[in-house]
């Protein structure tokens, strides 16, 4: 076998384990590994396997349109599943080699997930009910709608100001006030214990951490209403946080 489970493990760089939420350290990182092996010796490029995850995330949310338990419950397993398979396509671009628009074609099934999955529960309490939301409360609906519309605009700051630096270094660059080594070479400073503690909150409670568990948890017990009401609070928190980050950043408040 040319592309063992080991060989994707002994690849996978220090500081990609660290970031890594506990979840996926010990169930999903390693079990990603033996579908990345899967796949490439399949002759799947990191790409395809990206395209499969995708699929995964329309399935996932489309299981909660069931209203059937057992479908519940299959969503929130496909959920898990699609987790590792993400994980999969990146250990096979990073040990194999990445391909062109590799990194829009991941984002895509994350987008589905958080676009997706928290107005979907929204509608499951709507019909079934939970611990605290009885059956035919139509504001749950909107909670998971406005937890989703959170999540995501905080992942459309990020994207933008990571484009937007990029568009200023590229037209420095061509005005001669940078060179590509300047780039290359920019000290990057220690995040504060704030940021680490902010960054490692954020792996291990967003989309790829613990939640992957509690919705299976929730489906069984019956309380997803809980984890949409959870999410609604944490998701605009994270939005509030990262939009004052990165409006900071811009040095636009400076005088």
């Amino acid at each position: 076998m040319k592309y063992s489970p080991k060989f994707f493990k002994n690849t996978m760089p220090e500081w990609k384990r660290k970031k890594d939420s506990i979840v996926a350290q010990i169930f999903h990182r390693p079990i990603s590994y033996v579908f990345s092996s899967i796949f490439a010796e399949m002759g799947l490029t990191p790409n395809q396997v990206s395209f499969i995850s995708l699929i995964i995330a329309f399935a996932t949310c489309a299981c909660f349109f069931t209203g059937s338990k057992t479908g519940y419950l299959i969503g929130a397993i496909l959920m898990n599943l699609w987790s590792i398979v993400d994980s999969a396509d990146g250990n096979m671009a990073r040990s194999i080699g990445a391909k062109p628009y590799g990194d829009f074609i991941d984002a895509t099934s994350s987008y589905i997930i958080v676009g997706f999955i928290f107005p979907v529960l929204g509608l499951v309490v709507y019909q079934e009910g939970g611990l605290l939301v009885p059956a035919g409360t139509v504001w749950i609906i909107v909670v998971g709608a406005y937890a989703s519309s959170c999540d995501t605009m905080a992942r459309l700051f990020f994207q933008k100001m990571k484009s937007n630096t990029s568009e200023i270094q590229l037209k420095e660059m061509a005005e001669g006030k940078l060179t590509i080594q300047d780039v290359l070479n920019v000290p990057t400073a220690s995040p504060s214990v704030f940021m680490r503690l902010f960054a490692r909150i954020d792996s291990e409670l967003s989309i790829g951490g613990w939640n992957l568990i509690a919705i299976v948890l929730c489906v069984i017990l019956e309380c997803l209403d809980l984890y949409i009401i959870f999410y609604a609070f944490y998701f605009p928190a994270i939005f509030l946080a990262s939009m004052i980050y990165f409006i900071k950043k811009t040095g636009c408040l400076k005088k």
